[in-house]
């Protein structure tokens, strides 16, 4: 069987490439498309190796005979771009008389609520959905339900996307080192929504990197953030004061700085999940309560959340 995969960034690039090696293990033959990287741009993903893959633009593989000799297309493209280049295929294939094949996509990422409705109406040209777990399986039925037209069939394939490990070396318990503690916050572009709520945010972070200066506290902005580009924008201002053991990391040490952390704070971001699976200490925030527009709802019942003003101190 002969499957394509396409990637339209570095995220999609890293899953597709693990998504490789799994179908490849069941007997496919893949090959990976990637999208030519930014002027740049830098990934915070190891390379994986012995998989097939070329460089090109969709609309360079809209061009390459080799798109029509494919048993599936697996493709991972966003908003318009994704419906785009569906559609072009599917001209092209009758075009020259032959039957289209199978097109699958999905969120890279486990979303839920409002999160998960904009990904995925995009993907409701394709003829499959890849969704992580039973709750988006669920959120899924109840988006199509009262559909006026048939809706793609959906399965769960897990989290499947989530790098196995950190770098070599990376990984470090918490009693083999003598670094300070280090809390990683992960900071989410544009959240906590409210006005004014991530100022209040980072001041209560400033009071606990303050009163345990044995602690290092990074706020870590993750997948959802432009690289270069502040978490927190000028208009709203910051605290007078940050303690100095309070610090911003690069959207490009991700992976490696889950490694290394004591524990993991955050408001909704699914790489708590890469966290918790590395046996992080972790914390998803309830200050705002659940919301779906803040992604917040996926951990509803888990048993991970509580309250950043509720933390009294560090060590605890």
């Amino acid at each position: 069987m002969r499957i394509i995969l396409v990637a339209g960034d570095y995220h999609a690039d890293y899953a597709c490439a693990l998504l490789t090696l799994e179908l490849e293990s069941l007997g496919a033959n893949c090959l990976l498309v990637r999208s030519p990287p930014a002027p740049g741009q830098r990934t915070p993903y190891e390379a994986v190796e012995g998989i097939s893959s070329l460089q090109l633009t969709p609309e360079q593989l809209l061009c390459q005979s080799m798109l029509l000799e494919a048993d599936a297309l697996g493709v991972f493209l966003s908003g318009a771009s994704l419906e785009s280049f569906v559609t072009s295929y599917r001209q092209i294939c009758a075009q020259h008389n032959l039957k289209p094949a199978v097109v699958f996509s999905g969120p890279v990422f486990p979303l839920s609520g409002d999160a998960m409705v904009a990904d995925l109406l995009p993907r409701l040209s394709c003829d499959l959905l890849c969704l992580h777990g039973e709750r988006q399986l669920a959120e899924y039925a109840d988006l199509t339900r009262y559909w006026p037209l048939p809706a793609p069939a959906a399965l769960a394939l897990g989290f499947w996307f989530m790098p196995e490990s950190p770098p070599d070396g990376g990984l470090l318990g918490h009693q083999e080192t003598q670094q300070a503690h280090t809390l990683v916050v992960l900071a989410q572009a544009g959240l906590p929504s409210p006005i004014g709520s991530q100022v209040q945010m980072l001041r209560l972070l400033a009071g606990l990197a303050e009163a345990a200066p044995h602690w290092r506290v990074l706020i870590q902005r993750d997948h959802t953030s432009e690289s270069g580009k502040p978490w927190l924008s000028v208009k709203q201002g910051k605290p007078k004061k940050i303690p100095a053991n309070l610090t911003f990391g690069a959207v490009e040490n991700l992976p490696l700085i889950l490694g290394r952390c004591s524990a993991c704070l955050t408001l909704s971001s699914p790489w708590i999940l890469t966290a918790m699976a590395w046996g992080r200490s972790c914390v998803v925030m309830g200050d705002h309560g659940i919301r779906t527009d803040h992604g917040s709802a996926m951990f509803f019942g888990s048993g991970v959340m509580g309250r950043l003003n509720g933390i009294g101190h560090l060590d605890s």
